[in-house]
């Protein structure tokens, strides 16, 4: 085929995707008349056409797999796209209320310079909380489901088993000694691995001693490094090149124990042990979701606003956990309290709340 031939098939396939392309755009936008009111905030409508869009690729996939018998790498299960814009159809349709909310999000000043300049008003505020609202729910999604208890048993297992390892290893010094560069072992084997895979000749000596595998010639004979040493003014990081950042990173893997990591996970898992539970209550009929969901929104309207938006967040939960009535204002503040728990039968009978109650 000439490449004439080649350009113009591709025109005309170009051509052919654009005009498919238009009638979805029209397709999904009599959808979203249907299902979504005249009042509805552009970048809702924008979502609300992205979702439906991957919908309909994430039907083609699983068309594509049952025909072709293989398994896609990056497959997108349609049940959680449908479930996506569900969820999307009720940040408008949930309650009558659902228009305020979003005019108090779009309308509301903002408290602090810092996301004065990353959060515009109106439909900036708009998709920031669109935003706000995706990374909630994939939050929850991927943290685990466990009591207190059973939290607090896992980590103490784990933490008993590090300290008796440490304490192990500090007792025994040919152990230590091997630990203190384990980490700079390990780093330059991977190191020495793709620089073969890459076709170039390995000499014995880094073979012998991998830690050496990336070291720079000469580090404490040139003046750059003697400065960055501490040995003259030291420039800031951003003004450092790349080979002096390099530089910096070898040197601190070199003198970096794994002993070092290890306490430092050891702490960081402890910290962890001593913080809420990431999602309270998850023996509730919906895993913790509205008390997760109420608390992550409640902090995020605060430390931008500067002020707890309740009935906003009230209405957004609702209807993000689909209650089958919204939360009054006065509902929240329980799950705002460090000690505030609220069980799935009071949940309900606090949802009984006036309309009166659901003003900003």
């Amino acid at each position: 085929m000439e490449p004439e031939e080649d350009t113009a098939s591709v025109e005309q396939w170009m051509a052919v995707e654009e005009r498919r392309e238009k009638q979805r755009r029209r397709r999904y936008e009599r959808i979203r008349k249907r299902y979504l009111p005249d009042w509805t905030p552009a970048p809702i409508v924008g979502q609300y056409h992205e979702q439906l869009c991957s919908l309909h690729s994430a039907r083609i996939e699983n068309r594509w797999e049952t025909l072709s018998g293989q398994k896609s790498l990056f497959r997108t299960n349609p049940r959680w796209v449908e479930g996506e814009i569900a969820r999307t159809i009720r940040l408008c349709q949930y309650n009558p209320e659902m228009k305020k909310v979003w005019e108090t999000i779009a309308t509301t000043p903002i408290a602090h310079d810092l996301f004065k300049r990353l959060i515009l008003t109106g439909d900036g505020a708009i998709k920031w909380m669109l935003r706000e609202i995706d990374g909630i729910m994939s939050a929850f999604s991927s943290m685990p489901r466990l009591t207190a208890a059973a939290r607090n048993k896992s980590f103490a297992k784990v933490i008993s088993a590090a300290e008796n390892l440490l304490k192990a290893i500090e007792e025994c010094g040919e152990v230590g000694s091997l630990m203190n560069t384990a980490l700079a072992d390990f780093i330059g084997n991977r190191n020495l691995n793709a620089r073969a895979m890459w076709g170039e000749k390995i000499l014995a000596g880094s073979a012998w001693c991998p830690r050496f595998a990336f070291d720079h010639v000469d580090r404490y004979g040139a003046p750059e490094s003697i400065e960055i040493l501490g040995y003259g003014p030291i420039p800031d990081w951003h003004a450092w090149s790349a080979e002096d950042k390099f530089r910096w990173l070898h040197d601190e893997i070199q003198r970096t124990s794994l002993m070092d990591v290890l306490s430092f996970s050891v702490g960081r898992i402890c910290d962890a042990g001593n913080t809420p539970l990431p999602v309270a209550q998850p023996g509730r009929s919906d895993g913790g979701l509205l008390p997760f969901v109420i608390r992550e929104l409640s902090a995020r309207t605060n430390g931008v606003y500067g002020k707890p938006l309740d009935s906003t967040v009230a209405l957004l939960a609702s209807a993000i956990a689909d209650l089958p009535e919204p939360l009054s204002r006065d509902a929240v503040r329980p799950y705002l309290r460090k000690d505030g728990k609220k069980t799935a039968r009071a949940t309900r009978k606090s949802s009984r709340g006036t309309k009166s109650e659901q003003s900003s």
